[in-house]
Protein backbone atom coordinates (compact mmCIF):
# COMPACT_ATOMS: atom_id res chain seq x y z
CA UNK A 1 0.00 0.00 0.00
CA UNK A 2 1.86 3.44 -0.90
CA UNK A 3 2.09 5.83 1.07
CA UNK A 4 -0.43 8.34 -1.11
CA UNK A 5 -3.07 5.76 0.51
CA UNK A 6 -2.61 6.21 3.87
CA UNK A 7 -3.58 8.62 6.14
CA UNK A 8 -1.49 11.74 6.64
CA UNK A 9 -0.92 12.72 10.19
CA UNK A 10 -3.47 15.14 10.12
CA UNK A 11 -5.96 12.98 8.90
CA UNK A 12 -5.32 10.80 12.17
CA UNK A 13 -5.80 13.54 14.21
CA UNK A 14 -8.92 15.08 12.86
CA UNK A 15 -9.80 11.16 13.30
CA UNK A 16 -9.01 11.27 17.05
CA UNK A 17 -10.13 14.30 17.53
CA UNK A 18 -13.11 13.41 16.08
CA UNK A 19 -13.48 10.15 18.32
CA UNK A 20 -12.58 12.27 21.21
CA UNK A 21 -15.95 14.84 20.61
CA UNK A 22 -18.31 11.62 20.35
CA UNK A 23 -17.60 10.40 23.22
CA UNK A 24 -17.07 13.45 25.68
CA UNK A 25 -20.93 14.14 25.16
CA UNK A 26 -21.71 10.78 26.03
CA UNK A 27 -19.26 11.05 29.52
CA UNK A 28 -20.07 14.91 30.39
CA UNK A 29 -23.58 14.82 29.44
CA UNK A 30 -24.06 11.37 31.22
CA UNK A 31 -23.02 12.46 33.95
CA UNK A 32 -24.70 15.77 34.25
CA UNK A 33 -27.61 14.93 32.66
CA UNK A 34 -28.59 11.36 32.07
CA UNK A 35 -27.90 8.79 29.30
CA UNK A 36 -30.77 9.33 27.66
CA UNK A 37 -29.98 13.52 26.97
CA UNK A 38 -25.91 12.00 26.05
CA UNK A 39 -27.35 10.22 23.33
CA UNK A 40 -29.81 12.77 22.08
CA UNK A 41 -27.10 15.12 22.06
CA UNK A 42 -25.06 12.61 19.33
CA UNK A 43 -26.53 14.24 16.25
CA UNK A 44 -25.60 17.61 16.97
CA UNK A 45 -22.02 16.60 17.49
CA UNK A 46 -21.76 14.74 14.54
CA UNK A 47 -23.34 17.23 12.17
CA UNK A 48 -21.55 20.32 13.73
CA UNK A 49 -17.93 18.72 13.24
CA UNK A 50 -18.37 16.74 10.09
CA UNK A 51 -20.38 19.91 8.24
CA UNK A 52 -17.77 22.16 9.54
CA UNK A 53 -14.71 20.17 8.33
CA UNK A 54 -16.58 19.23 5.16
CA UNK A 55 -17.48 23.19 4.31
CA UNK A 56 -14.54 24.44 6.18
CA UNK A 57 -16.65 27.20 7.97
CA UNK A 58 -18.17 27.46 11.17
CA UNK A 59 -21.00 29.50 10.06
CA UNK A 60 -22.52 26.98 7.90
CA UNK A 61 -21.53 24.10 10.48
CA UNK A 62 -23.45 26.41 12.73
CA UNK A 63 -26.33 26.62 10.24
CA UNK A 64 -26.76 23.33 9.82
CA UNK A 65 -26.87 22.23 13.54
CA UNK A 66 -29.51 24.97 13.91
CA UNK A 67 -31.49 23.10 10.81
CA UNK A 68 -30.66 19.72 12.39
CA UNK A 69 -32.26 20.69 15.95
CA UNK A 70 -35.66 21.19 14.13
CA UNK A 71 -35.44 18.12 12.66
CA UNK A 72 -34.66 16.22 15.85
CA UNK A 73 -37.66 17.95 17.40
CA UNK A 74 -39.84 16.85 14.33
CA UNK A 75 -38.49 13.12 14.18
CA UNK A 76 -38.74 12.78 17.82
CA UNK A 77 -42.54 13.86 17.34
CA UNK A 78 -43.13 11.07 14.30
CA UNK A 79 -41.74 8.56 16.27
CA UNK A 80 -44.41 7.90 17.81
CA UNK A 81 -46.43 6.43 14.79
CA UNK A 82 -45.20 4.40 12.37
CA UNK A 83 -46.97 5.85 9.31
CA UNK A 84 -46.40 9.14 10.57
CA UNK A 85 -42.82 8.00 10.44
CA UNK A 86 -42.45 6.79 7.44
CA UNK A 87 -43.97 9.32 6.02
CA UNK A 88 -41.77 12.09 7.72
CA UNK A 89 -38.43 10.30 6.74
CA UNK A 90 -40.13 9.45 2.78
CA UNK A 91 -40.09 12.89 2.81
CA UNK A 92 -36.34 13.36 4.46
CA UNK A 93 -35.43 10.87 1.78
CA UNK A 94 -36.97 13.26 -0.99
CA UNK A 95 -35.54 16.26 0.48
CA UNK A 96 -32.06 14.63 0.35
CA UNK A 97 -32.40 13.73 -2.76
CA UNK A 98 -33.36 17.17 -4.36
CA UNK A 99 -30.39 18.81 -2.56
CA UNK A 100 -28.48 17.80 -5.21
CA UNK A 101 -29.69 20.43 -7.39
CA UNK A 102 -27.72 22.97 -5.00
CA UNK A 103 -25.13 20.86 -4.63
CA UNK A 104 -25.54 20.06 -1.29
CA UNK A 105 -25.74 16.41 -1.27
CA UNK A 106 -22.48 16.04 1.03
CA UNK A 107 -24.10 18.59 3.36
CA UNK A 108 -27.31 16.90 3.58
CA UNK A 109 -26.01 13.04 4.53
CA UNK A 110 -25.45 13.56 8.06
CA UNK A 111 -29.00 15.02 8.46
CA UNK A 112 -30.78 12.56 6.76
CA UNK A 113 -28.42 10.08 8.49
CA UNK A 114 -29.85 11.40 12.18
CA UNK A 115 -32.94 11.94 10.90
CA UNK A 116 -33.50 8.11 10.55
CA UNK A 117 -31.39 7.24 14.12
CA UNK A 118 -33.60 9.31 16.32
CA UNK A 119 -36.50 7.92 14.37
CA UNK A 120 -35.89 4.38 15.48
CA UNK A 121 -34.17 5.29 18.62
CA UNK A 122 -36.13 8.20 20.15
CA UNK A 123 -35.92 9.84 23.71
CA UNK A 124 -38.35 8.93 25.97
CA UNK A 125 -38.71 11.45 28.06
CA UNK A 126 -41.18 9.64 30.84
CA UNK A 127 -39.43 6.88 31.77
CA UNK A 128 -35.86 9.04 30.98
CA UNK A 129 -34.84 5.60 28.68
CA UNK A 130 -33.13 5.39 25.14
CA UNK A 131 -35.09 2.54 23.10
CA UNK A 132 -33.33 0.98 20.92
CA UNK A 133 -34.88 -2.45 20.69
CA UNK A 134 -38.76 -2.97 21.04
CA UNK A 135 -42.00 -1.40 23.07
CA UNK A 136 -44.28 1.27 22.64
CA UNK A 137 -42.68 4.97 22.36
CA UNK A 138 -43.97 7.35 24.99
CA UNK A 139 -42.88 10.70 22.33
CA UNK A 140 -43.83 13.47 24.27
CA UNK A 141 -43.32 17.27 23.59
CA UNK A 142 -40.69 17.31 26.64
CA UNK A 143 -38.87 14.84 24.70
CA UNK A 144 -39.25 16.23 20.70
CA UNK A 145 -37.49 19.53 22.73
CA UNK A 146 -34.96 18.05 24.90
CA UNK A 147 -33.98 16.06 21.91
CA UNK A 148 -33.47 19.54 20.03
CA UNK A 149 -31.73 21.62 23.13
CA UNK A 150 -29.68 18.82 22.91
CA UNK A 151 -28.89 18.67 19.08
CA UNK A 152 -28.36 22.33 19.49
CA UNK A 153 -26.27 22.63 21.93
CA UNK A 154 -23.86 19.79 21.57
CA UNK A 155 -23.98 20.53 17.89
CA UNK A 156 -22.82 24.85 18.06
CA UNK A 157 -19.69 23.64 20.81
CA UNK A 158 -18.43 20.59 17.97
CA UNK A 159 -19.19 23.49 15.21
CA UNK A 160 -16.89 25.95 16.70
CA UNK A 161 -14.02 23.77 17.84
CA UNK A 162 -13.90 22.18 14.01
CA UNK A 163 -13.48 26.11 12.48
CA UNK A 164 -10.37 26.15 14.45
CA UNK A 165 -9.08 23.08 12.48
CA UNK A 166 -10.43 23.35 9.71
CA UNK A 167 -8.66 24.08 6.71
CA UNK A 168 -9.01 27.92 5.02
CA UNK A 169 -8.55 26.71 1.09
CA UNK A 170 -11.93 26.28 -0.26
CA UNK A 171 -13.63 23.21 -0.57
CA UNK A 172 -14.16 21.67 -4.23
CA UNK A 173 -17.70 22.42 -5.16
CA UNK A 174 -20.08 19.30 -4.82
CA UNK A 175 -21.69 18.56 -8.43
CA UNK A 176 -24.84 19.77 -9.26
CA UNK A 177 -27.18 17.13 -10.46
CA UNK A 178 -29.45 17.81 -13.48
CA UNK A 179 -33.22 18.08 -12.93
CA UNK A 180 -34.07 14.35 -14.01
CA UNK A 181 -31.44 13.07 -12.09
CA UNK A 182 -32.01 14.74 -8.96
CA UNK A 183 -35.81 14.07 -8.75
CA UNK A 184 -34.89 10.37 -9.72
CA UNK A 185 -32.74 10.45 -6.68
CA UNK A 186 -35.22 12.03 -4.48
CA UNK A 187 -38.14 9.69 -5.64
CA UNK A 188 -35.43 6.03 -4.66
CA UNK A 189 -34.32 7.85 -1.47
CA UNK A 190 -37.81 8.93 -0.77
CA UNK A 191 -39.68 5.79 -1.41
CA UNK A 192 -37.07 3.23 0.12
CA UNK A 193 -36.49 5.35 3.12
CA UNK A 194 -40.47 5.19 3.73
CA UNK A 195 -41.15 1.73 3.20
CA UNK A 196 -37.44 0.50 5.38
CA UNK A 197 -39.16 2.68 8.14
CA UNK A 198 -42.72 0.88 7.99
CA UNK A 199 -40.92 -2.51 7.92
CA UNK A 200 -38.08 -1.46 10.94
CA UNK A 201 -40.81 0.14 12.87
CA UNK A 202 -43.99 -2.05 12.59
CA UNK A 203 -41.92 -4.65 13.58
CA UNK A 204 -41.73 -3.76 16.88
CA UNK A 205 -38.47 -2.39 16.25
CA UNK A 206 -36.13 -4.85 15.16
CA UNK A 207 -32.67 -4.88 16.89
CA UNK A 208 -29.45 -2.68 14.30
CA UNK A 209 -32.89 -1.59 12.26
CA UNK A 210 -31.59 2.10 11.97
CA UNK A 211 -28.62 0.32 10.03
CA UNK A 212 -31.23 -0.47 6.79
CA UNK A 213 -32.30 3.54 6.29
CA UNK A 214 -28.46 4.40 7.28
CA UNK A 215 -27.22 2.19 4.34
CA UNK A 216 -29.49 3.04 1.71
CA UNK A 217 -29.21 7.07 2.62
CA UNK A 218 -25.04 6.45 2.54
CA UNK A 219 -25.10 4.44 -0.46
CA UNK A 220 -27.50 6.13 -2.79
CA UNK A 221 -24.94 8.33 -4.86
CA UNK A 222 -25.65 10.69 -7.72
CA UNK A 223 -23.96 8.76 -9.94
CA UNK A 224 -25.05 5.44 -10.72
CA UNK A 225 -21.63 3.73 -11.57
CA UNK A 226 -20.54 5.18 -8.13
CA UNK A 227 -23.49 4.05 -5.76
CA UNK A 228 -22.83 0.19 -7.57
CA UNK A 229 -19.04 0.64 -6.13
CA UNK A 230 -19.57 2.37 -3.29
CA UNK A 231 -22.43 -0.63 -2.51
CA UNK A 232 -19.48 -3.69 -3.48
CA UNK A 233 -17.39 -1.51 -1.26
CA UNK A 234 -19.50 -1.48 1.58
CA UNK A 235 -20.76 -5.44 1.85
CA UNK A 236 -17.27 -6.29 1.15
CA UNK A 237 -16.08 -4.15 4.28
CA UNK A 238 -19.00 -5.08 6.68
CA UNK A 239 -18.59 -8.80 5.78
CA UNK A 240 -14.76 -8.93 6.72
CA UNK A 241 -15.96 -6.56 9.96
CA UNK A 242 -18.47 -8.65 11.11
CA UNK A 243 -15.74 -11.55 11.02
CA UNK A 244 -13.51 -9.79 12.63
CA UNK A 245 -16.25 -8.54 15.61
CA UNK A 246 -17.16 -11.97 16.38
CA UNK A 247 -13.40 -13.49 16.54
CA UNK A 248 -12.12 -10.11 18.60
CA UNK A 249 -15.69 -10.89 20.76
CA UNK A 250 -14.91 -14.51 21.06
CA UNK A 251 -11.06 -13.75 22.25
CA UNK A 252 -11.43 -11.20 24.72
CA UNK A 253 -15.00 -11.06 25.93
CA UNK A 254 -16.14 -8.21 27.76
CA UNK A 255 -12.59 -7.03 28.70
CA UNK A 256 -11.06 -3.59 28.82
CA UNK A 257 -8.51 -4.67 26.30
CA UNK A 258 -11.78 -5.49 23.72
CA UNK A 259 -13.02 -1.66 24.32
CA UNK A 260 -9.42 -0.31 23.85
CA UNK A 261 -8.85 -2.60 20.56
CA UNK A 262 -12.42 -1.30 19.32
CA UNK A 263 -11.46 2.65 20.09
CA UNK A 264 -8.58 2.05 18.37
CA UNK A 265 -10.23 0.53 15.50
CA UNK A 266 -13.08 3.27 15.22
CA UNK A 267 -10.29 6.15 15.08
CA UNK A 268 -8.18 4.08 12.59
CA UNK A 269 -12.08 4.08 10.32
CA UNK A 270 -12.11 7.85 10.75
CA UNK A 271 -8.63 8.24 9.28
CA UNK A 272 -9.33 6.05 6.25
CA UNK A 273 -12.73 7.76 5.68
CA UNK A 274 -10.73 10.54 4.94
CA UNK A 275 -8.41 8.82 2.11
CA UNK A 276 -9.26 8.50 -1.54
CA UNK A 277 -10.69 4.76 -2.39
CA UNK A 278 -10.55 3.09 0.68
CA UNK A 279 -13.91 3.41 1.42
CA UNK A 280 -14.16 -0.48 2.22
CA UNK A 281 -11.19 -0.01 4.81
CA UNK A 282 -13.46 2.58 6.44
CA UNK A 283 -16.11 -0.08 6.89
CA UNK A 284 -14.21 -2.95 7.94
CA UNK A 285 -12.60 -1.01 10.71
CA UNK A 286 -15.56 0.93 11.89
CA UNK A 287 -18.17 -2.23 11.45
CA UNK A 288 -16.05 -4.31 14.57
CA UNK A 289 -15.40 -0.93 16.73
CA UNK A 290 -19.21 -0.26 16.57
CA UNK A 291 -20.39 -3.31 17.13
CA UNK A 292 -18.14 -4.18 19.99
CA UNK A 293 -18.71 -0.88 21.83
CA UNK A 294 -22.71 -0.69 21.26
CA UNK A 295 -23.23 -4.74 22.24
CA UNK A 296 -23.82 -5.88 25.52
CA UNK A 297 -22.40 -8.63 27.17
CA UNK A 298 -22.34 -11.89 25.29
CA UNK A 299 -24.68 -10.59 22.74
CA UNK A 300 -21.80 -9.21 20.03
CA UNK A 301 -22.60 -12.17 17.26
CA UNK A 302 -26.46 -11.21 17.55
CA UNK A 303 -25.56 -7.65 16.66
CA UNK A 304 -23.05 -8.54 14.03
CA UNK A 305 -25.86 -10.45 12.75
CA UNK A 306 -28.26 -7.83 12.68
CA UNK A 307 -25.94 -5.43 11.22
CA UNK A 308 -24.73 -7.50 8.34
CA UNK A 309 -28.36 -8.58 7.77
CA UNK A 310 -29.70 -5.83 7.35
CA UNK A 311 -26.38 -3.99 5.17
CA UNK A 312 -27.10 -6.92 3.01
CA UNK A 313 -30.72 -5.78 2.37
CA UNK A 314 -30.01 -2.21 2.19
CA UNK A 315 -27.64 -2.57 -0.06
CA UNK A 316 -29.60 -5.01 -2.47
CA UNK A 317 -32.39 -2.38 -2.98
CA UNK A 318 -29.83 0.26 -3.89
CA UNK A 319 -28.22 -2.08 -6.07
CA UNK A 320 -31.76 -2.41 -7.93
CA UNK A 321 -32.18 0.91 -8.05
CA UNK A 322 -28.80 2.08 -9.20
CA UNK A 323 -29.41 -0.27 -11.77
CA UNK A 324 -32.71 1.37 -13.29
CA UNK A 325 -31.13 4.67 -12.81
CA UNK A 326 -28.11 4.17 -15.00
CA UNK A 327 -30.70 3.60 -17.80
CA UNK A 328 -30.87 7.83 -17.19
CA UNK A 329 -27.67 7.74 -19.05
CA UNK A 330 -27.49 5.96 -21.84
CA UNK A 331 -28.25 7.65 -24.99
CA UNK A 332 -31.81 7.70 -26.35
CA UNK A 333 -32.28 5.49 -29.62
CA UNK A 334 -32.19 7.85 -32.92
Amino acid sequence: MSGAHLPSRRQWAIAAGFLGCLLVPLTLVGWALGGPLALAALPGVAVGFVVTLQARSARVGLLAVAVMAALALVSTLAAASTPVAAVWLGLVGVAYGLSGLRGWHRLTMQMAIWCAYIVVNPLQAAGETKLTRIGAVDASLSAAVATALAVLAAGAVMAVLAGRVARRDPLPPAPVLARHRACALAAAAGGLLALGTAVILGAERLVAGEWLLLTVIVLLQPDAAATLRHTAERVAGTLVGVLAAVGIALALGDSGLRVALALALMVAAFAYLQVPNRYWLYVALFTPGLVLLSSPPGEADAVAAARLGFTLVGAFAVAAVALALSRLDRPSAG
